[in-house]
This record gives C-alpha cells, structure tokens and sequence, in this order.
C-alpha cells in the first residue's frame, strides 16, 4: 500500500506495511536519508516485527496521509524510528493503530 509523508521535499510516496505485530512505527534509513536531513532524538534500541532488538538512528516526527481499502483519508502527525527496514518504506505499527483506531475485519 501506497501512503504519503511530509517531507523537507514536500509531500513523497512510500511503500508502507500495517503490521500489528510491531509496536512503534518505523520508517527505512535509506528512504529517510533521501528526504530528511537527520533523525531527531538519540539512537536507541527498538523491538522488530519478530521480537529481535534493532538500533534505531534517531526518530522522525512527520505528517502522513493514508486512504484505506474503504477510501476513506487517513491523516495526522506521527511518530517514527528510524531504522535498517527492508521490503518496506514504512512499516505503521500498534502505534499508528491505535491512533487512527480503524475498523478491521479480522475473519
């Protein structure tokens, strides 16, 4: 799925992952070198989608907008850490989750 985030170049496309098995949300060292100057914060160690430990380079506080399979916009200020991800630009976690609280159909 495709999103957008408001970067130091304006707004940029990222191929993104819901995961609700992550806590926080993360976003690609690579993509993020690309679009923003530097990680804010200190590195720390976060825990990945499979309960191992990765080092984040900072984080990265940005707007993003989301439409969903129902095409309904999603939008708002969020939370990154900035992380070595592949497959992925984003991946949104519970974080995200619950703050956009949308209705899933688990089955």
């Amino acid at each position: 799925m495709n999103m957008w985030m408001l970067t130091e170049v304006g707004w940029s496309m990222a191929w993104m992952l819901v995961d609700s098995g992550t806590d926080v949300n993360f976003v690609s060292h690579v993509w993020a070198s690309k679009y923003f100057s530097k990680a804010e914060g200190k590195p720390k160690v976060v825990e990945a989608v499979d309960n191992h430990k990765i080092k984040s380079y900072g984080q990265q506080r940005a707007a993003m907008k989301i439409i969903d399979d129902e095409h309904i916009l999603r939008e708002g200020f969020h939370h990154f850490e900035e992380a070595d991800i592949s497959g992925y630009d984003v991946i949104l976690g519970m974080l995200w989750l619950e703050a956009v609280n949308p209705d899933i159909n688990w089955v």
